[in-house]
C-alpha cells in the first residue's frame, strides 16, 4: 500500500525511458505537465498513453487535457478506447523492463492506492501485445480513437 505520491519520475534521474506505456482511466493536469516535460527533456523518447473514452463531464475535460498537451507531439502515440486498466510499463536504456500496475491514476489524490512493481521483460511485453491486440480489435469501430498511428 502506497501512502506517498508516485509518479514516473522517481526514477527518470537513474535511466532514460526508451519507450513508456501509460495505460489509464484518467490523468490531472499536473501530471500531463510531468509527462510533457519528460518527453522534452528527452528522459523519454517515445509514450504511447492509452486513456479511457468514458464520456462524463469530468473525464471530457481531462481527455480534453491530454490531447490539447500530446496530439501534435510525434514522440506520443494518443488511444482512446473503453479501459479501466491502470498501468505504467517502460522499456529503459539499459534494457530494464519495468511495469506497474495497480488502482491509481496518473493523479495526485489521497486515497490509499496500492501497486505491483516488476522487472520483467515478459510483462512489458504483454502490456504491448494486449494493447496492440485492442487496436486491431476495435479498428474502425466507434470505441477507439489513435492519433499519431505513424508513431511505429
Amino acid at each position: 500500500i502506497n501512502k506517498k505520491q508516485l509518479h514516473i519520475t522517481d526514477g527518470s534521474e537513474q535511466e532514460t525511458i526508451d519507450h513508456i506505456i501509460l495505460v489509464v482511466y484518467s490523468f490531472n493536469h499536473e501530471a500531463a505537465i510531468i509527462l510533457d516535460e519528460l518527453i522534452k527533456a528527452n528522459k523519454i523518447k517515445k509514450a504511447t498513453i492509452l486513456m479511457s473514452n468514458l464520456r462524463n463531464k469530468a473525464h471530457r475535460e481531462k481527455e480534453q487535457l491530454t490531447k490539447d498537451m500530446f496530439i501534435d507531439n510525434p514522440k506520443v502515440k494518443l488511444i482512446f478506447a473503453s479501459s479501466h486498466a491502470k498501468i505504467i510499463s517502460f522499456k529503459t536504456e539499459k534494457n530494464n523492463f519495468y511495469t506497474i500496475e495497480g488502482s491509481g491514476n496518473l493523479s495526485y489524490n489521497s486515497r490509499i492506492e496500492q501497486y505491483i512493481i516488476d522487472n520483467d521483460k515478459s510483462v512489458y511485453d504483454f502490456t504491448i501485445n494486449w494493447i496492440e491486440e485492442i487496436l486491431v480489435y476495435l479498428q474502425g469501430k466507434k470505441e477507439l480513437t489513435v492519433y499519431n498511428k505513424t508513431d511505429e
